[in-house]
């Protein structure tokens, strides 16, 4: 099967994973497969149509906020604030929320379909963010596209520009996710209890959760978390559910990628001929790595208490997290209901990516 031709049935995506998912294992060679596995989902792919406008755009966002707070409601009445991690599946969100990330460069005539925790801030530090600190070049920057343009302007962007975006294995992208949210704790009496890798696998949700009941612990606010928790599949297709890009990159492999990426923006440039602007070639970057503050610790001597970042230029200690383990492998094997429920949640993900013990659920 052609990947450029794959497109995703949501509602049968989340039984096939579903079903699948209560016979998978966490040991042995197979399942260590799964956590270093690449997307199947790779390359060139035939773009069908502009990114599902319900995912992003400003008409839209006071049914998606709407229907998210009604399944965060749904989940605190079933299971209250303070009570042991659930040993459910967690449904995934309903919709997207806030909104699904699109970047634009217009002068190079591509847009950037940008998934947190998958080599983002790589990506957006070799082309440049407009306005920021991290302008790498006027021509080459990227800025969000305006998600109040009318939705017929978008489809006409979306025919004429190339679209790609960068997809990351989902299990070490929730580790990662899981990770980066809990170093965003402070060093506050009561706070190191608020999160830990079981109730982030019973309900990733509850990251951002844990900040609206304790917000007096949290360096970032309640949305900040839920924005990191977006599903990668649904913010790369369609309202029919075919994909939204024209190539799909892997965030495991971008290094290397780098030139096969500027080589497409390259090709597709204007040139002057009938736009009357042409634009120089852009040349790749030595890569940018992204702030190193969300590494594990696990395998480092002796067991982290603080970490720190930088925001808007001051450093802010933060707790370590609790599970400092070596490997991905490693927090499903020492969780091990874990697996389960997280290939439950993230059904999208895995099944338009091609990751779930060789079963893809995907169909032309």
């Amino acid at each position: 099967m052609q990947a450029g031709r794959a497109r995703v049935s949501r509602r049968s995506v989340a039984a096939n994973v579903s079903s699948s998912s209560s016979s998978s294992t966490s040991t042995g060679a197979a399942s260590e497969d799964v956590f270093t596995s690449l997307s199947s989902l790779y390359g060139p792919v035939r773009k069908a149509g502009p990114l599902d406008e319900a995912a992003w755009l400003k008409p839209h966002a006071v049914s998606r906020h709407k229907r998210y707070w009604k399944y965060l409601r749904k989940w605190e009445r079933e299971h209250p604030f303070g009570m042991p991690p659930s040993s459910g599946l967690p449904d995934p969100p309903p919709v997207i929320f806030p909104e699904c990330q699109v970047w634009v460069n217009h002068a190079y005539h591509f847009i950037y379909l940008r998934h947190a925790k998958a080599a983002s801030t790589s990506v957006l530090n070799w082309f440049g963010h407009c306005g920021w600190q991290h302008v790498s070049g006027q021509d080459s920057c990227m800025e969000l596209l305006d998600v109040e343009m009318p939705a017929a302007q978008v489809a006409a962007l979306w025919q004429k520009f190339f679209v790609f975006t960068a997809v990351r294995n989902p299990y070490t992208r929730a580790v990662s996710q899981y990770k980066f949210l809990a170093r965003k704790l402070l060093p506050k009496p009561g706070c190191g209890d608020l999160v830990s890798w079981d109730a982030f696998c019973a309900f990733p949700p509850s990251m951002g959760l844990a900040c609206a009941h304790r917000p007096e612990c949290c360096a970032m606010g309640e949305g900040f978390a839920y924005l990191h928790l977006n599903s990668q599949a649904r913010c790369m297709t369609t309202a029919g559910g075919s994909l939204a890009v024209d190539h799909v990159f892997r965030s495991e492999t971008l290094d290397d990628d780098m030139a096969a990426l500027f080589a497409q923006i390259n090709r597709r440039r204007p040139t002057g001929k009938l736009s009357g602007f042409s634009a120089a070639l852009l040349l790749p970057p030595a890569p940018e790595r992204a702030a190193k503050f969300n590494v594990a610790a696990g395998c480092e001597a002796g067991r982290r208490e603080f970490e720190e970042f930088k925001n808007a230029g001051q450093t802010i200690v933060t707790l370590a997290v609790k599970e400092q383990y070596c490997s991905t492998a490693e927090y499903f094997e020492r969780h091990p209901r874990c697996r389960r429920q997280l290939e439950h949640f993230l059904a999208p993900d895995l099944a338009l990516l091609q990751l779930l013990n060789g079963t893809v659920a995907v169909r032309q």
